[in-house]
């Protein structure tokens, strides 16, 4: 099967697959896990036995779910290496608290 998207969650809340064909205790997954998503846009969430292996390696050091991700959908770099991981990107952007009301009379 093709997929057209795909995703590694290293950390964060349980995935639940909404899905009747899937039975309902496999429904829930918890992080780490792999995302898909098929050509007609059905998403699942997954883990792998290499996941259930490395968990605790995953929370230490996201590399470590990074390799496991690139293994499991083939994504390689120059001489069957691993792609670089050229930034590590915050989930909230610096900025400074400042008043936007200083200086409003209120009646």
């Amino acid at each position: 099967m093709k997929y057209s998207l795909c995703r590694f969650d290293s950390d964060g809340h349980t995935h639940i697959n909404k899905d009747e064909n899937i039975p309902l205790a496999e429904q829930h997954v918890k992080t780490p896990h792999f995302h898909i998503w098929d050509e007609s846009g059905k998403e699942i969430a997954y883990r792998t036995d290499s996941i259930d292996l490395h968990e605790n390696a995953i929370f230490e050091d996201i590399n470590q779910g990074f390799s496991l991700f690139c293994n499991e959908f083939s994504f390689n770099g120059v001489n069957e290496k691993l792609p670089p991981i050229l930034t590590q990107l915050r989930l909230f952007p610096d900025f400074t608290l400042e008043d936007v009301h200083a200086g409003l009379k209120f009646d």
